[in-house]
């Protein structure tokens, strides 16, 4: 495992923790906000599968195998931080777009109330 991370590109690591920390948002949010337990356990069980099936890189998961194999060096070091970038602005991906949305909700809706004034 260590090794096929290591020797992937910075793009792709960046890439497939961006694409992890996106899918994670997706997983804790449908926990959170789930109301049946079907909707919130189902979604938990598939996303994870995915996650698994498609070699996504997740900071702690990498800590682990770094660790275990003895495999730490200023690369794998590297390639941490480039993983942690990676899950952060995946999990920062749609809360902000919501944020975004919302924020240009209110401006187009404050720019309507200011003209029939």
């Amino acid at each position: 495992v260590c090794d096929n991370i290591l020797t992937d590109s910075a793009g792709g690591v960046l890439l497939f923790a961006l694409l992890c920390g996106f899918i994670f948002f997706l997983l804790s949010d449908r926990f959170k906000n789930g109301g049946t337990p079907a909707e919130r356990y189902l979604p938990l069980i598939g996303l994870v599968m995915i996650l698994t099936l498609c070699g996504f890189d997740h900071s702690i998961g990498n800590v682990f195998y770094f660790t275990v194999s003895g495999m730490w060096n200023a690369r794998a070091v590297w390639y941490l931080v480039i993983t942690v970038l990676g899950n952060t602005l995946g999990g920062l991906l749609i809360p902000v777009f919501h944020l975004g949305v919302r924020t240009m909700r209110g401006h187009y809706k404050n720019e309507k109330t200011d003209d029939k004034q």
